[in-house]
């Protein structure tokens, strides 16, 4: 289906690889701004609004990038993670903008969140096992000194 203005109303698809190529061809041949030409000559799969919102997606990639704010496919080093300890005791868990503007420089909010939930996703669980590894100790003794009170179990 299609808008009045003739752009596709279907949901977005994920770029391919080569979608992207294309259009970093176009780009590079006609400049920033012309999306509909680019749409037409490289990218023929995508209308001139979905080249456009590319653009603007990658441009910000680019500038996270430089501004070393983008990290790719990169665990948390020690020193991020004490940062993130820092800020969080600090500022309290949910404000990840200040945590990130101020402690951790390096990770976007979004990633600062997600290390946030499987931080504190694990600290819950190790909790939560401790205290069924407690229970069990402690059935396991209350029924042993119960047996033993009655004259029916061993030392």
């Amino acid at each position: 289906q299609r808008a009045a203005n003739g752009e596709s109303l279907r949901r977005p698809q994920r770029w391919t690889d080569e979608e992207h190529n294309k259009f970093l061809e176009g780009l590079g041949e006609l400049g920033i701004g012309n999306w509909t030409a680019i749409s037409e000559k490289f990218v023929v799969t995508k209308t001139p609004i979905q080249v456009k919102g590319h653009a603007w997606d990658y441009f910000d990639k680019l500038k996270k990038e430089a501004s070393g704010k983008l990290s790719i496919n990169r665990d948390w080093t020690e020193q991020e993670h004490a940062l993130f300890l820092q800020g969080v005791s600090s500022v309290g868990i949910g404000d990840w903008e200040q945590i990130s503007q101020k402690f951790v420089k390096t990770k976007t909010p979004a990633q600062i969140q997600s290390h946030s939930q499987k931080h504190f996703g694990k600290i819950q669980k190790k909790s939560e096992e401790a205290v069924k590894l407690i229970q069990n100790i402690l059935s396991y003794w209350s029924n042993g000194m119960l047996m033993n009170t009655s004259g029916t179990g061993t030392q």
